[in-house]
């Protein structure tokens, strides 16, 4: 499956991206960033507030809340309220490519 993937993106000429790959950009610029990577692994696992992510990876909430808007921008994390708290989690959407994404990076730091 990576074989045929890597076949396909061989053959795409970057000054006509089509459609598909215009709309993927800014998910794909989101993830290109290690504290929003890191927040996306904690909440691969459970949903959880800003407080708590704060406090997981030892950040100042304003810079965790300024990257779950581009996470929530992009539409790969989604956000609800919960009494005055907002709930983020990764959007159900993506779930399985960030996953993949993260295993096959895994992957390649074992082998």
């Amino acid at each position: 499956m990576l074989r045929n993937i890597k076949q396909d993106l061989l053959h795409l000429r970057c000054d006509r991206a089509p459609a598909p790959i215009e709309k993927a950009l800014p998910a794909i610029k989101a993830l290109a960033n290690k504290t929003r990577l890191l927040i996306i692994d904690l909440l691969l696992t459970t949903e959880r507030s800003v407080d708590s992510i704060s406090f997981q990876l030892a950040l100042p909430q304003a810079v965790v809340s300024q990257h779950l808007k581009i996470l929530a921008r992009s539409e790969l994390v989604r956000c609800h309220q919960q009494g005055r708290q907002r709930i983020y989690g990764v959007h159900r959407k993506h779930a399985l490519l960030i996953g993949l994404i993260f295993e096959l990076m895994s992957e390649k730091g074992n082998g």
